[in-house]
């Protein structure tokens, strides 16, 4: 347990090459807030640490209806705090989110720097869901495309997490963006959640935050989580990769960074 929050540890000896220090991923599963744990995405978790040669903390956060908002959220601040106070480096620490776990990582970022913990080297979101009234155009688009979810779902879910609060207000697109860190975010064309990237990508590069914004072809959403999927394979490889770059940018000497990056689709 991290902070007294349940939490799912994966590590390894290996160091992240570049760094000064084992890089740590807290990651946020999916599952609408309502559903899920730890162990869904174990197979994503454990290519981080294979391949980054990261310590993985994926949070048992409370879920819905039982735990409305904002217990979640409470619970993904105390994890960073608790590390924090435990010695752990913000220059070597990362945050990651899939599905509705993205769009806590967002909001537990926002929360945390209203408490004034330092932020993270980098956000790594899977298909966020970040707008929690559902008003993307791509929820219309792709209604016949994605086999996995559907506006209808993500309203129940958004109604049920927040349980009478504002979703306009509460949505983590919504919300103070220009304190996060440098953010990838990958998605799948004919999700419905594609526009929910797509505006968040837009949305941070105003604030002024680098992001890279990845639109895949042919994914299921949260293609993360399978393995028999090569471009979940790559997928991961390009999380690595940015992720490594944001670790050994921050553990270096102070140097010239672009302050804008706009990321390539993979097509």
């Amino acid at each position: 347990m991290l902070g007294g929050i349940e939490v799912e540890i994966g590590e390894t000896a290996t160091k992240c090459t570049g760094t000064t220090a084992q890089p740590t991923v807290v990651h946020f599963h999916g599952g609408g807030f309502t559903i899920g744990g730890p162990s869904d995405d174990r197979l994503y978790l454990s290519r981080l640490v294979q391949d980054l040669g990261a310590r993985t903390v994926s949070v048992d956060y409370r879920l819905a209806p039982e735990h409305v908002f904002p217990a979640a959220v409470e619970d993904g601040v105390d994890v960073l705090a608790t590390l924090l106070a435990g010695g752990t480096d913000p220059n070597t620490l990362l945050v990651s989110g899939e599905s509705a776990g993205g769009g806590l990582a967002i909001l537990v970022l926002q929360e945390a720097h209203r408490r004034q913990l330092p932020p993270p080297a980098g956000l790594l979101l899977q298909s966020p869901l970040v707008d929690f009234t559902a008003s993307g155009r791509s929820h219309q688009l792709n209604a016949d495309s994605d086999h996995v979810t559907s506006r209808a779902s993500i309203l129940w879910t958004a109604k049920t997490f927040l349980s009478g609060a504002d979703p306009r207000v509460h949505s983590p697109l919504n919300g103070n963006l220009q304190t996060l860190p440098p953010t990838l975010i990958q998605v799948g064309d004919t999700e419905v959640l594609l526009d929910d990237s797509r505006a968040l990508a837009m949305r941070l590069d105003s604030a002024g935050v680098t992001v890279h914004l990845e639109v895949w072809t042919d994914v299921l959403h949260t293609w993360h989580a399978f393995a028999c999927l090569d471009a979940s394979r790559r997928a991961t490889e390009r999380v690595v990769e940015f992720a490594h770059a944001q670790l050994t940018n921050r553990t270096a000497e102070p140097h010239p960074t672009p302050h804008h990056t706009q990321g390539r689709s993979i097509r």
